[in-house]
């Protein structure tokens, strides 16, 4: 009885030092990083970086890498320190949202955790034009500079005419990514009129589009009238 004892009593102090060594290779070999948040927020012409909050290699010390589904990093406006974790990007980043997927990598394992980067049009100032131009392949280059168009943060915009106050108007202006729509204030007899664009972000930001009198749900002007186009000045 007393061997029984014995042997079961051995069995146990093995059991239990197996599995004392099991939780220890688990918590040295997991990787545990995050950063503050899923979704980084940036607005337009505006650079910037975002680390992890927490990083822990439990030991093995490893590197960083970052993807995505779609083409943003192609660009090189969009990196990641392979040894911080530190992810930078420039002010010429493009409009819109792009899931980044941040890889942590060691000997033992990998750990990736997945950010929604979001960069946002909020205001600017643009010089620029319109001319009316309803043909399929208009001449954008053509365009003089006539008006300063100050797109104002809050959703407001006031177009400004060089020489004649007199064709000054207000109006609202959205942006959703990249694509601009722009509304005049509505005035008693007289027409409508929308504007439609597309912010490039490059080394000269500019807004090219169309107007007229209407615009589709889906963002596209109706009743063209003709073309614009404005540069950040």
């Amino acid at each position: 009885m007393k061997l029984f004892q014995l042997v079961i009593a051995i069995l146990t102090i093995v059991g239990s030092y197996s599995c004392s060594n099991d939780d220890i290779e688990n918590s040295t070999s997991g990787i545990h990083f995050e950063y503050a948040a899923s979704t980084l927020e940036t607005t337009f012409r505006n650079d910037g970086s975002y680390a992890p909050v927490i990083l822990d290699w439990n030991g093995d010390v490893g590197t960083f890498s970052i993807s995505s589904p779609s083409e943003i990093l192609s660009r090189g406006h969009i990196v990641i320190d392979e040894n911080t974790g530190v992810i930078s990007w420039e002010s010429n980043v493009p409009l819109g949202e792009w899931l980044l997927i941040i890889e942590a990598r060691n000997s033992n394992t990998t750990a990736t955790v997945e950010i929604t980067f979001s960069n946002k049009f909020v205001k600017g100032f643009f010089v620029g034009g319109f001319v009316e131009d309803t043909s399929d392949e208009p001449d954008y280059a053509a365009i003089p500079n006539e008006y300063v168009l100050t797109l104002k943060e809050g959703g407001t915009f006031l177009m400004e005419n060089f020489d004649n106050s007199d064709l000054d108007f207000e109006g609202t202006w959205e942006a959703n990514g990249s694509n601009l729509i722009a509304t005049k204030d509505e005035e008693t007899g007289v027409e409508p009129f929308k504007m439609a664009g597309f912010i490039s972000v490059s080394s000269q930001t500019k807004i090219d589009g169309k107007y007229g009198t209407s615009i589709s749900s889906e963002g596209e002007i109706t009743d063209l009238k003709g073309i614009f186009r404005f540069e950040l000045d």
